[in-house]
């Protein structure tokens, strides 16, 4: 006990520095042998609140609260984090548990007391426990915008960039429809999966005077924001927006600062996301006509392995224009094709240009089995793994970290590779590059259902399995550290056995 003590000490001394990965790797390692700690939940919840990841954040909390349900602090901490996370209802409700505790009633914020709505009260509550959230009124400025709230949305997200000291230029825009006058060039396609199908139709327009903004999306020169085939997600048009503040079914609130002037341009846009890099962005050059003399809009930061890539494609440095999220770029003539990708998933013939482009014709001579390790990201890391790595090396593996490899060395490591053995990541998107009868294993958390990589590895001809491991933060699954345990290395040996017949 005295052990636990001092390690959780010191965790919250650096999370009181702001070093909160060293501070989060103490909590858990501690979590990982007191699984029931209300309090580790509670901090690291905390944890990501100060990171603004407020939905791992909500997460954490409410494992916190299902085993210390009567904490009137640990109510008071989720009030706010719903309500950053756009959660009026339950930030109101959590509240009034929090002034219930306290035997004390809600109290009215005097700057909504008067607002009429039912629906719309609990947030009161909420900010009667603290107004000054910034992320709380974004999120609110997109509930207006699903209401077609337009003025109030854009008051809102006024609100939340003073209370951030920001002098932003937020505009309000209409949606278009449709992408008018589109060329077709690559036919849909549709890829099933196990509740439904997914159709990716890529397109490619020829823009006068379009602006692109820092989320490469398009203001046509009507006035309206293209959408449709420019987000990764269409269930989730906010996934990887970063100039959007706010958006709804019909308008979007846009921050825009220096503008630029082009006069030929085409954009890729970009990610510092390996996984939406490779799949999302770059596959869109296969729409781009060659030879042009164009300069191409990416993302800023720019990775030594997106330029290495773009290099091979004929796109120097100097062709390059990196831009920020509150920058726009006005273009005389703008190349601007879809994404070849919906969902995660892959249009086949965008997997094809990746493949004729990228491939050696020649295989580069590399490791036949590699296990790659998550050890040096920020989440989902494989705790126990250097049991893992223990057993796969009598196997043969060799130990690689993607993110130490330069673009043509994951390509050639990946296309050589017979046996492929990796925790769910982004390192896994070169399954593009994966040779037909290679073999796959994934390392995913329990009741994840995440499925594209086994999509992908199905497209190339490799063959994919699944091995699940224990989730440390159930209630965030999708980011949490994992855990094999003694069950887990069981079903890994068997996985092994079944690739590995040595």
């Amino acid at each position: 006990m005295q052990e636990f003590d001092a390690i959780f000490a010191g965790a919250l001394e650096q999370q009181r520095r702001g070093r909160l990965a060293d501070a989060e790797k103490a909590y858990l390692q501690l979590l990982s042998s007191t699984p029931g700690h209300a309090e580790l939940h509670n901090v690291i919840a905390q944890i990501n609140y100060q990171r603004g990841q407020t939905g791992r954040a909500a997460r954490w909390m409410k494992a916190a609260l299902c085993l210390m349900p009567a904490d009137m602090a640990m109510w008071h901490n989720f009030a706010l984090i719903q309500f950053a996370c756009g959660e009026p209802h339950l930030a109101g409700v959590a509240a009034q548990r929090a002034f219930a505790l306290e035997e004390r009633h809600p109290l009215w914020c005097p700057a909504t007391e008067a607002d009429s709505e039912p629906e719309t009260r609990p947030a009161c509550w909420a900010l009667a426990i603290e107004p000054g959230i910034a992320t709380g009124w974004q999120r609110l400025a997109r509930s207006a915008l699903k209401r077609s709230q337009g003025r109030a949305a854009l008051t809102a997200a006024r609100r939340a960039a003073a209370i951030n000291g920001e002098r932003a230029k937020l505009e309000l825009h209409p949606l278009a429809i449709d992408p008018h006058g589109a060329e077709c060039r690559i036919a849909p396609a549709t890829i099933a999966l196990d509740d439904g199908e997914i159709r990716i139709a890529p397109y490619l327009l020829r823009l006068s005077r379009a602006v692109v903004t820092g989320d490469f999306l398009a203001i046509l020169p009507t006035g309206e924001l293209l959408i449709d085939g420019l987000v990764p997600d269409p269930a989730d048009p906010m996934q990887l927006t970063r100039a959007v503040e706010a958006m709804g079914p019909r308008h979007a609130i846009l921050r825009s600062g220096r503008v630029r002037q082009l006069r030929h341009a085409a954009v890729l846009g970009g990610s510092s996301n390996y996984y939406h890099w490779l799949i999302d962005h770059l596959p869109r050059m296969a729409l781009i006509e060659p030879g042009e003399d164009r300069i191409l809009i990416v993302n800023r930061p720019i990775s030594a392995v997106q330029r290495e890539a773009l290099g091979e494609l004929g796109f120097p440095p100097d062709r390059l224009l990196p831009i920020e999220p509150d920058e726009c770029v006005e273009v005389d003539d703008l190349l601007l094709p879809s994404l070849m990708s919906r969902s995660s998933l892959l249009h086949p013939e965008a997997l094809a240009w990746l493949r004729r482009k990228f491939l050696p014709v020649a295989p580069t001579a590399t490791a036949a089995r590699i296990y790659v390790s998550r050890s040096k990201a920020l989440k989902r890391r494989l705790l126990d793994e250097d049991a893992v790595i223990g057993m796969l090396r009598r196997h043969g593996f060799a130990v690689i970290h993607a993110e130490d490899l330069s673009f043509r060395r994951q390509v050639a490591t990946f296309s050589s590779a017979q046996v492929i053995v990796a925790p769910h990541g982004a390192a896994l998107s070169n399954l593009a590059f994966a040779s037909s009868g290679s073999q796959v294993i994934e390392i995913d958390a329990e009741g994840s259902r995440r499925s594209f990589f086994a999509i992908l590895a199905k497209m190339t001809g490799a063959h994919h399995q699944r091995v699940s491991a224990d989730p440390i933060a159930p209630s965030a699954l999708q980011d949490t550290d994992l855990v094999l345990g003694e069950h887990g290395l069981a079903r890994l040996q068997t996985a092994l056995a079944s690739v590995c017949p040595d």
